[in-house]
């Protein structure tokens, strides 16, 4: 599955021109602190990635200390503008307070896959990005690279779904997001904010009928065997991820160390989004193999009512970007970017 994204990154290290100057010659170790397990493909694909990339290219005089799901506690802005972490992955949904303009890349209906989220993504957060102008820049933030979950679909425990009309009144997981909440709103449905680690007991204990979730997720939480229902083809968006220094720390830090975070960011950004690309796809087929063994049915809506699904999920952007707007936040101006 990875042989491709393996070849690209074996490829960065080999052309690389990289040479690791007097300027750095002692040992550097960066704290390196993400929401999620170990085992999950954000640090496998990409974190770890990132890590082994960076050790190389300064022949292991940079190297990475890594600390995952709350090692260090969950307070992850605080990690990072506090200086226990170097680079902290920051959840934007969980901080839409402080990053409100972030959950443009939550939107539903608009990226078909996570590399190309990430591709609109990076578009607008990267240095000089109108989301780094206006939400990190503000905030002491630079962004070395983004990462973002495939398209989102609903799937349910035990409501039947398909239209529009069938969701209505369903409690569903969402992270918390503002744009997510309004997504599952704009079909009638209740939004519950339930973070990964309750995952399954909210679902198993009926504290939600279903979950705006990826089938990318289902086997890491035990969730295969649980959800039931799914519908195939309405796109509910996606989470984001900020891989993310403070600027003071990035500006601390050797320019030919900076030169090699930048050369190699690319790479593991486009590594885990691969790689998430694939494991999506790889996760709907397993539920559709195990179907006469869980009972799991993927339905997929009538021409009509995708036409009907479309419509609530395009008044969504737009009315995000007319509430950012009316509180001087530039929504429009960030959604339109984000589109193009």
């Amino acid at each position: 599955m990875f042989d491709k994204m393996a070849k690209r990154i074996g490829l960065a290290l080999a052309t690389a021109t990289f040479a690791f100057s007097a300027a750095a010659e002692e040992e550097l170790v960066l704290k390196f602190v993400q929401p999620l397990p170990a085992s999950h493909l954000t640090w496998t694909s990409g974190g770890k990635v990132f890590a082994d990339m960076l050790a190389e290219k300064t022949d292991g005089k940079v190297t990475i200390e890594a600390y995952h799901a709350g090692q260090l506690g969950k307070d992850y802005l605080g990690i990072l503008q506090s200086g226990i972490g170097d680079i902290v992955v920051l959840p934007p949904s969980y901080l839409a307070d402080k990053l409100p303009l972030t959950s443009v890349a939550e939107l539903p209906g608009v990226a078909s896959s996570s590399c190309d989220a990430v591709g609109r993504l990076w578009k607008v957060a990267q240095e000089g990005g109108v989301l780094d102008r206006l939400e990190y820049e503000p905030f002491g933030l630079r962004i070395l690279y983004v990462k973002m979950a495939p398209p989102y679909s609903l799937l349910t425990t035990g409501a039947n779904v398909s239209s529009v009309e069938s969701v209505g009144g369903l409690k569903v997981r969402t992270n918390g997001g503002s744009a997510m909440n309004r997504t599952a709103e704009s079909a009638d449905m209740i939004p519950v904010k339930v973070t990964s680690g309750e995952f399954y007991d909210a679902l198993t204990r009926g504290t939600v009928d279903g979950a705006i979730l990826s089938f990318a997720s289902l086997e890491t939480y035990n969730l295969d065997t649980v959800i039931k229902y799914a519908i195939d083809k309405i796109n509910l968006g996606a989470s984001s991820l900020l891989v993310t220094m403070t600027e003071k720390r990035w500006q601390s830090l050797p320019d030919n160390v900076k030169a090699a975070i930048t050369e190699i960011a690319p790479a593991a950004q486009q590594s885990t989004c691969e790689a998430w690309d694939s494991t999506e796809s790889e996760g709907k087929q397993a539920m559709i193999k195990k179907a006469a063994e869980t009972g799991f049915q993927l339905n997929e809506p009538s021409a009509e009512e995708i036409t009907v699904w479309e419509a609530r999920l395009k008044e969504v952007g737009l009315r995000w970007a007319a509430k950012t707007d009316s509180a001087g936040l530039k929504g429009s101006e960030v959604l339109n970017e984000f589109l193009k």
